[in-house]
């Protein structure tokens, strides 16, 4: 029940989110930004925040063998110490002005020291002789930051916008000997520290002020901001305090070695001691680069990565470096809280494999903020003139976004936010539609619905129309009809003859094309036609078929000389038409078949239909390049009439030449 108290708690306060003012909350170091990279923008004039307990943590173990081990004298499943760390931060941050920021709170370090539990005696079972725990508290430094900022309008209705920056910032070290000591440990060393710093705590540095600066500059498209920041860190020089003296080593208990032999004889008892001495400390290129997500008002994934480069080491090594993604939850009443985890980013940074970052601040508006003037709107819809047809159109105005192109919605509708003052707005929809422009002079505040109907070109156009047949039956039939240019490629579409009429019409610029006609089981027939303007071109089309194995075309009207094999020139313009029926069909193969009357004798009338069937195979081989292999000549003499030879009509039927089709591939 406690729990779904507090689910509706949670669910109250995001239904009310709506009310609440936009803000944008703090880094840990103060100033606006994500965890640890600044954003070039401010929080906003007259905002003051304020980070609580903002903390980092990190967890390291130390066993048997490694470096500051003073633990477990156990030969097998010794224990390890515990190394616990964690930065504190208490940071103000106010924006007097959009442009300016100003930041200034103390980072506060804790160390603890947890010891690994050994039975019996304390002092007995560990090389250092001491089974207490110590944990150490102290200000670490006093970090003071500035930013002056520069944010551009937004553009666009994502909308865009970019901001650049500069952070100048100092930081006070303070000295470790103001700390706050925690142990039971009734045998103190003089200063807390010594005895941190030789259990492996290094970083017990005070410090001369740090002073240095960071280039920031920030985009943002929509829900998402990229940060960037550049920057460099002049170190002040190290207090006198503790060091790790590698050259040496001592016994970690030498009271212990002195009384016990066992102690002395295993080697692991060793270590580099602490001994005062001056810290080196080194300048730093800082850098870090932020992606933030917004999933909505309340809620905002992030990503960075971040490093400080020392100035002897590289920035894959020797160095911090770490890739932090994390969450920020927003609260309508301004409480922020933020929380994720750092990752090593190379395998040679000197960052903890991984490190647990958290933290809350609350941020109000101290100052109080004028209501933005209401937005002065363009508006409208580009329609097919004299229609309610919308049509997919580009309208752009050389003094919006640039020129660039002004979004249209699907229905056809375009709105746009826009600075009072006139502009020309233009409309034009590919080269189908003449464009159009207009000129509005729009105030501030106010909003303006222009509208653009733009009206289909006019071409010169003419018309080509006929007729397809069936050429044996003279029958009306449907059939594919194709137009191609002079450059031999296909104008538009195919379009097809009425079934019933077998009346075919095309509208076409004007030119010379080509038609072509097209039917299952026919020869194609093409033929070309001139189109001008505003006239009507008549073409008609008479199909045959395709030939089939066996089938027998009679080619009437065939005519010699008397009792001669000699082709009359009369005759020429059928015998093309059956060359053409060849060249269509260049598959098959025919009998070119000579045929007579009755009158004369058998052998004369078979001489003679021979004869007139070779000169019918020659002509087509001569005149026509029909392939000879393609033609065989026969004559039959008078022995198949098709007619009586007693009347004058029926002997010319039966003097006749016959195409046979006797193979198709």
């Amino acid at each position: 029940m406690k729990s779904n108290k507090w689910l509706v708690l949670l669910l109250a306060m995001l239904a009310g989110a709506g009310l609440a003012q936009a803000y944008r909350p703090p880094a840990f170091d103060g100033g606006c930004g994500l965890f640890k990279v600044s954003s070039a923008r401010t929080m906003g004039k007259g905002m003051l925040s304020v980070g609580f307990l903002q903390s980092d943590f990190s967890k390291m173990e130390v066993i048997k063998g490694d470096p500051f081990f003073q633990g477990d004298k156990a030969d097998t499943n010794g224990l390890a110490d515990k190394h616990y760390r964690g930065m504190l931060r208490l940071m103000i941050t106010y924006s007097p002005l959009d442009y300016f920021e100003f930041s200034i709170g103390p980072r506060m370090y804790a160390v603890y020291d947890k010891h690994a539990g050994v039975t019996g005696t304390p002092g007995v079972g560990r090389y250092d002789g001491n089974d207490f725990d110590l944990a150490l508290f102290w200000v670490k430094d006093i970090l003071v930051k500035t930013k002056f900022s520069y944010s551009s309008k937004e553009y666009g209705g994502a909308p865009f916008s970019y901001a650049v920056g500069a952070e100048p910032f100092l930081s006070m070290g303070l000295s470790t000997r103001t700390s706050y000591l925690y142990t039971d440990d009734t045998k103190q060393p003089d200063y807390p520290d010594s005895n941190l710093v030789a259990h492996g705590f290094t970083e017990l540095i005070g410090h001369n002020p740090d002073f240095g600066a960071k280039f920031l500059g920030t985009l943002t498209l929509g829900p998402a901001s990229l940060h960037g920041n550049l920057g460099f860190l002049k170190a002040g020089k190290a207090k006198p305090s503790y060091v790790i003296d590698y050259t040496t080593r001592v016994w970690a208990d030498s009271a212990q070695a002195a009384s016990d032999p066992n102690y002395v004889n295993d080697s692991t008892g060793y270590v580099n001691p602490a001994v005062s001495g001056t810290p080196e400390r080194e300048n730093q290129v800082l850098w870090g680069a932020g992606l933030e997500l917004a999933a909505g008002p309340y809620v905002t994934f992030l990503i960075e990565a971040s490093g400080e480069k020392a100035k002897s080491q590289t920035f894959t090594w020797g160095s911090p470096s770490r890739i932090t993604p994390g969450i920020r939850f927003n609260t309508p009443g301004g409480f922020t809280m933020d929380g994720g985890c750092e990752f090593k980013m190379f395998n040679g940074s000197t960052s903890p494999n991984w490190n647990a970052v958290f933290g809350f601040s609350v941020t109000s508006g101290s100052a109080k903020k004028q209501a933005p003037p209401p937005p002065t709107v363009l508006a409208g819809k580009v329609m097919i003139a004299g229609t309610d047809s919308m049509l997919e159109a580009t309208l752009s105005s050389p003094a919006i976004n640039g020129g660039a192109p002004i979004m249209l919605k699907p229905d056809g509708s375009y709105s746009i936010n826009v600075p009072a003052g006139t502009y020309r707005i233009r409309a034009t929809a590919g080269d189908s539609f003449l464009w159009q422009e207009k000129a509005v002079t729009i105030i501030q505040g106010q909003t303006m619905v222009v509208d653009f109907g733009l009206r289909r070109k006019e071409y010169p156009k003419g018309n080509i129309t006929g007729k397809i047949t069936d050429s044996k039956t003279g029958n009306a039939m449907g059939a594919t009809v194709s137009i191609f240019g002079p450059d031999k490629v296909m104008v538009g579409t195919p379009v097809a003859s009425d079934l019933l009429t077998g009346i075919y019409s095309i509208n076409l610029p004007p030119n010379i094309y080509m038609v072509q006609v097209q039917a299952e089981g026919y020869n194609t027939e093409t033929a070309p036609v001139p189109v001008n303007d505003k006239q009507t071109f008549i073409q008609n089309f008479a199909l045959r078929l395709i030939p089939k194995k066996g089938e027998k075309v009679v080619l009437n009207g065939i005519k010699f000389k008397t009792n001669r094999a000699d082709i009359l020139p009369s005759s020429y313009t059928i015998l093309d038409e059956a060359a053409k029926m060849l060249k269509d069909n260049p598959t098959i193969k025919v009998e070119i078949g000579g045929h007579t009357d009755s009158r004369g004798s058998d052998a004369k009338n078979q001489r003679l239909s021979e004869a007139r069937a070779v000169s019918v195979r020659n002509y087509l081989i001569n005149s026509q390049g029909i392939a000879g292999d393609r033609l065989t000549a026969k004559g039959y003499g008078e022995s198949m009439p098709i007619a009586s030879n007693k009347t004058v009509k029926g002997r010319a039927e039966n003097r006749r030449i016959e195409f046979v089709v006797m193979s198709q591939q």
